[in-house]
Order: C-alpha cells, then structure tokens, then sequence
C-alpha cells in the first residue's frame, strides 16, 4: 500500500482491500499527482477538477519548470517524448515503475536508457 493509500486510513476508517477494490475495481478512487508534485488519491468524480488545478498552477510554475528541466539535463523535446511514451504505455493497463521504465525505453530512442538523471528509474 502507498503513502497515499495510507492516508485514507488515517481519515477514514477503512481497509486495505477497501481503498484497493474502490482503486482499481470499482473505480470510485483515483490515484495521480496533486497539485504540489505528490502521488495523492481523489475521489474519482472531482479528479477533473484536481487536473484543472494542475493545470493553472504549471502555467504559474512555468519559469520554476524550465530551469528544473535545465537542471535534469533534458530537452523539452526528450520531455515530450517521454511524456508521449508513458501516455501510450499506460493506455488501458497498469504498470509498475518498473515495467512502465522498459516500455518507455521500448517507445523511444536508446538515451531514455542511457539516462543517468536519478528522477528517472531504470534498471
């Protein structure tokens, strides 16, 4: 169980089989990133309004951003791609870090293997 998950039962009395069968079998939770960079779990009918948060705090952040891509060392074209890949890879299945990492590395050109960023999860 993640952090995230952890802290529904910090609020709500609730299982591990619960919070997971709400997740990934009933589909009433869902399990992204809030709008300060941390995995977070939303009640699934507000997650568009979360997104929308996201969204007007990246336009904000925007300058912030290109420096932190600056400093990882990656184009904003290698970013797109990358986006690009995880999109595609994650479309109509779950994946762990892991397994989301080879099929991204099988999506793109070899430098998302050869990358040595510690942000970005391989091997």
């Amino acid at each position: 169980m993640t952090a995230a998950e952890l802290s529904i039962g910090v609020r709500v009395e609730v299982t591990r089989k619960q919070v997971r069968s709400a997740l990934w079998e009933e589909r009433t939770l869902a399990k992204t990133y809030g709008i300060r960079g941390a995995i977070h779990v939303f009640p699934a009918a507000e997650l568009p309004l979360w997104m929308a948060a996201r969204r007007a705090r990246a336009e904000l952040q925007a300058p912030q951003d290109a420096r932190r891509l600056s400093y990882t060392g990656l184009r904003p074209e290698q970013m797109s791609e990358l986006v690009e890949a995880m999109s595609e890879a994650l479309e109509g299945c779950n994946l762990t870090l892991r397994e989301l990492g080879e099929e991204v590395v099988r999506r793109t050109r070899a430098w998302t293997a050869e990358s040595t960023n510690v942000a970005w999860i391989s091997g």
